[in-house]
């Protein structure tokens, strides 16, 4: 009898610490549940702007000189000639000194 209850003791332990690991497994995923929905909202506001501000520079580009594509200032030291400018992307750029 006294094998059957230390058996028994044994195997509540471990469904005892099992209990605690999948509990703790739980509240993790909710936490990185939480942390993706916020990186998903983060990504979809950065691509809103991105797309906001090749909007903005297209408009511009059809009503004056562009003079942020590739084919302006940034390589050639003069405003874009391609009428209408076809916007293409110089890529990204190093941040100056003291800029963040």
């Amino acid at each position: 009898m006294s094998e059957l209850i230390e058996s028994l003791t044994a195997q509540l332990t471990d469904y005892h610490h099992m209990e605690q690991l999948v509990d703790g497994k739980m509240a993790e995923n909710q936490r990185l549940r939480k942390i993706n929905e916020k990186l998903q909202s983060q990504l979809a506001a950065s691509q809103r702007r991105e797309q906001a501000a090749v909007d903005d520079i297209w408009v511009v580009s059809l009503r004056t000189p562009c003079t942020v594509c590739a084919h302006g200032f940034a390589n050639t030291g003069a405003p874009c000639t391609v009428r209408p400018c076809k916007f293409e992307w110089r890529g990204p750029q190093e941040a100056e000194k003291g800029e963040a």
